[in-house]
């Protein structure tokens, strides 16, 4: 099929699924993954897409290759969830090659196929719930930070798992029953401070002040609370007063265009008029 429809992302997916379920080898799945890639793969048409969407994992990514690239992700999770414990180790350097490879792919040749980070916010969570490393899934937090740090949800979603990586550890249990504070919770909460240094929507802020109270009221303290309350009025103010300004802006050179194609255009007419009293 792939062969007679090299262009179809959906049958080359299929095959992929096909040679996991059977059991293939990690080499020969990797080998049509890089076929795939190599393939000149179209996107669906829109009513194609719109009626398999209910029954796609995969119908959200719109752009074909951005999909073959999550399911070889997804493929790769997989491989770890599987593996017994004394292989995950040996396991680990594989599956993490493989996802420095498939980002660094989306960043050289696909740069805003995606516009909310999903293909790193799913290897982030790969390192969070899955293998329970902090140190890999922080660095991986900073690059997506430092691609998408516009939207509040990237925010969020990288507090919440700072957050996960306290509750998964033995230590970190005992510590949060004890005291709100703990060292985790407290880098999340420095992300929420972050993060209000850097939105500047209207919309992104709410959406973030909204997570970060919630936070609060969960994970803090009746200080933190009121510090975070105190912290988001003053970035909204900030925003907002930004947002006016800009609008103000816009409309000063709106007015200022509408005056010079006014001025050119009288400066128009009076040319044209004293041609016609020359000529007269």
């Amino acid at each position: 099929a792939v062969r007679l429809c090299a262009s179809d992302a959906s049958l080359w997916i299929e095959l992929l699924r096909a040679l996991e379920a059977a059991g293939a080898s990690v080499d020969d799945v990797r080998r049509e993954f890089e076929a795939a890639l190599s393939a000149p793969l179209a996107a669906a048409a829109d009513e194609e897409a719109q009626l398999y969407e209910p029954l796609d994992a995969l119908a959200a990514f719109a752009n074909p290759y951005m999909r073959v690239l999550h399911n070889y992700s997804q493929y790769q999770s997989r491989r770890l969830l599987a593996a017994a414990a004394q292989e995950r180790d040996a396991l680990l350097e594989s599956v993490r090659s493989v996802r420095d490879a498939v980002l660094a792919y989306e960043a050289a040749y696909l740069d805003g196929a995606e516009t909310d980070g999903a293909l790193g916010r799913f290897w982030l969570a790969v390192e969070v719930r899955i293998n329970r490393d902090a140190a890999q899934a922080r660095a991986l937090m900073e690059s997506l930070l430092s691609r998408w740090g516009l939207s509040a949800s990237i925010w969020v979603e990288c507090a919440s798992l700072e957050l996960s990586l306290e509750e998964h550890s033995a230590a970190g249990r005992q510590a949060c029953a004890a005291d709100a504070a703990t060292p985790f919770a407290e880098k999340s909460r420095k992300l929420f401070r972050r993060a209000v240094t850097v939105i500047t929507d209207v919309e992104q802020a709410l959406a973030l002040h909204k997570a970060w109270l919630s936070f609060e009221a969960t994970s803090g303290t009746l200080e933190s609370l009121r510090a975070a309350e105190a912290r988001c009025a003053a970035h909204m103010q900030a925003v907002t007063r930004r947002d006016a300004k800009i609008l103000k802006a816009d409309e000063e050179a709106r007015a200022e265009r509408a005056a010079t194609k006014a001025a050119a255009k009288k400066a128009k007419k009076a040319h044209t008029e004293a041609k016609a009293s020359r000529q007269a």
